[in-house]
C-alpha cells in the first residue's frame, strides 16, 4: 500500500515507474486532513508506504502515522531536497505533473 498527499504526486510515482511495479493499493490524500479515513485501511497490509510532503506538516504526520503504525515507512526520503516527489520530477528533466 502507498500513500500520497495529493494526487499529482501519486501520478508522478506512476510516470516515474513506467506504470510498473506499483503496489496493490495507492491512495491519494488530497489532503492531511483525510489521513484519518485512509488509516482505516492501513492494518490490512504488511506494509504501508508513506509519500507525503517533506513541509513540516507532512513530516509530522509521518512520525505521528509511524508511531501509531510501527509498518509505515517513510518514503520521503527518496525526494530529499524537494518539497513532494511531483517537484522532485519536475526537476529531474522529466515531465513531472504540473500544480
Amino acid at each position: 500500500m502507498a500513500i500520497f498527499e495529493g494526487i499529482f504526486d501519486l501520478m508522478s510515482y506512476f510516470q516515474r515507474n513506467n506504470f510498473q511495479e506499483i503496489p496493490s493499493c495507492l491512495i491519494s490524500l488530497n489532503s492531511l486532513a483525510n489521513t484519518s479515513e485512509a488509516t482505516f485501511y492501513f492494518e490490512q497490509f504488511k506494509k504501508v508506504e508513506l509519500f507525503l510532503d517533506r513541509d513540516d506538516q507532512g513530516k509530522k504526520k509521518t512520525k505521528e502515522l509511524q508511531r501509531e503504525h510501527p509498518y509505515c515507512i517513510d518514503k520521503s526520503l527518496e525526494y530529499v531536497g524537494y518539497k513532494d516527489f511531483n517537484e522532485m520530477l519536475m526537476n529531474d528533466d522529466r515531465l513531472g505533473f504540473l500544480r
